[in-house]
């Protein structure tokens, strides 16, 4: 039994092995079809380009002044200061893992020509759409910046890793978008449970509070939320300028859900052309 789990194991690291390597080798391909998504989701609007930092910011403002204004909410350990910059570290991969999970869950569902596409790997399809969403999280990075220097006034060679958590959110939600896109063709409530999902997700990430301001039943939701990890990680840089355990762990969920989001793609392709 255990030698079976291992063989499992293996497979599963090696077919995203093979994945990296594809992605690599088809990098123009993606890079084109990403311009093309952004151009596509934008085209007609006024304001363009410029909505990916009015959403941020209004999210941003939103946020803090209901916490800070109406509920009155503030960690006796934080500046004022601090408290907004902690708000904005936990909101800007919210929102792009929000984002990519909606739009990597339905994105094979809503391509269905590019699936007859022998040229276009279909496993593309779902990452297409996470990597699409995650422009905004670099937006919202560069505020991110220019509010903690305005705010706290500290620069921290720390902040080369931010990139590095983004990147394994990335590859955790790729992983989870590569498991729903392929069910979201057969249970058609998935979309609408996401929507739900998100809801939930928003409360139970430490994002406007930290895990010891919660109550007990809240902090077992936060230490069994994976994304409680990444945020985490990311307000440790930003407001106390220190690497935890929450890093470590970020990059162990992203590894392991790519790996398995992968070989659950993989092995579940025939079940699309049943369903186009």
């Amino acid at each position: 039994m255990k030698a079976h789990r291992y063989a499992k194991f293996i497979s599963a690291a090696i077919l995203s092995a093979t994945s990296i390597k594809s992605i690599y080798r088809y990098r123009n391909l993606i890079y084109n079809t990403l311009l093309q998504d952004l151009k596509q989701r934008y085209a007609g609007s006024a304001a363009g380009y410029v909505w990916l930092f009015i959403f941020p910011i209004f999210l941003f403002v939103f946020y803090a002044s209901i916490y800070l204004f109406i509920f009155r909410v503030q960690p006796q350990e934080m500046s004022q200061g601090q408290y907004i910059v902690y708000i904005m570290a936990g909101i800007v991969p919210f929102i792009s893992f929000s984002e990519a999970l909606c739009s990597g869950t339905s994105s094979v569902a809503n391509k269905k020509n590019v699936l007859l596409n022998t040229v276009y790997p279909s496993e593309f399809i779902p990452l297409q759409a996470t990597l699409t969403s995650h422009i905004t999280a670099l937006v919202g990075l560069s505020l991110l910046m220019l509010a903690n220097m305005f705010f706290m006034n500290q620069i921290t060679p720390l902040y080369l890793l931010v990139p590095v958590i983004l990147v394994a959110q990335l590859m955790f939600v790729t992983g989870v978008t590569w498991i729903l896109s392929v069910l979201n063709l057969v249970l058609k409530d998935i979309q609408q449970i996401l929507a739900m999902v998100t809801m939930v997700l928003l409360i139970v990430s430490p994002i406007a509070y930290t895990p010891e301001m919660a109550p007990n039943i809240l902090k077992i939701m936060i230490w069994a939320n994976p994304l409680s990890y990444f945020f985490q990680a990311i307000q440790d840089i930003f407001v106390w300028g220190r690497v935890t355990y929450n890093f470590y762990i970020a990059m162990g969920l992203a590894i392991a859900m790519f790996c398995v989001g992968y070989y659950f793609f993989t092995k579940l392709k025939s079940v699309f052309y049943d369903y186009i």
